[in-house]
């Protein structure tokens, strides 16, 4: 995982261009279910970069779907897990 946000240099996100080991991994599991699918945020003030992850089992789209229930949850405030 440490690899799939980081743009050309390691440190920084590819797509905020913030420091990537200060982004959050944030897992979507059902029913207790160990997370197959979630989402990576950046918890800068003010920024809105996020990725979907999922790995076999799990979907992007699902991943998508969770992220966007969450935020709805928390009135669209963004990227805390």
């Amino acid at each position: 995982m440490a690899d799939a946000g980081a743009g050309e240099d390691a440190d920084l996100c590819q797509q905020c261009g913030h420091p990537w080991g200060k982004h959050q991994l944030c897992g979507y599991s059902q029913e207790g279910d160990v997370p197959r699918e979630g989402w990576v945020t950046c918890p800068a003030e003010g920024c809105a970069c996020h990725q979907t992850w999922s790995t076999q089992g799990g979907s992007p789209e699902g991943a998508e779907a969770a992220y966007q229930r969450f935020l709805a949850e928390r009135d669209g405030k963004g990227p805390a897990c």
